[in-house]
């Protein structure tokens, strides 16, 4: 294993693999560690938060994980408030 990484990185999942893959753009050696020895095959990652479609949306990878949703929902709720997803720029 490299022990030349500037971050350490815990968790290979949804989060920890875009973390480490924007770090690396901006020149940071990062290693991302997993205690999980393989795949589950139960997913990590069943929706997508706004702040992660506003980085896929920069890095230009936004419409093809829009093409790929099972279900775009057009409201939620927060902490009992209605949010209209609507309003967004995607």
């Amino acid at each position: 294993m490299d022990t030349d990484a500037e971050v350490l990185i815990a968790g290979a999942g949804p989060t920890g693999l875009l973390l480490a893959g924007e770090l690396g753009l901006a020149g940071v050696r990062t290693a991302v560690v997993e205690r999980l020895p393989h795949r589950t095959g139960r997913s990590k990652a069943l929706n997508l938060q706004p702040r992660t479609a506003e980085v896929l949306d920069c890095r230009g990878l936004l419409e093809p994980v829009l093409d790929r949703s099972m279900a775009l929902l057009p409201s939620g709720r927060f902490a009992g408030l209605p949010l209209d997803y609507g309003a967004g720029t995607w």
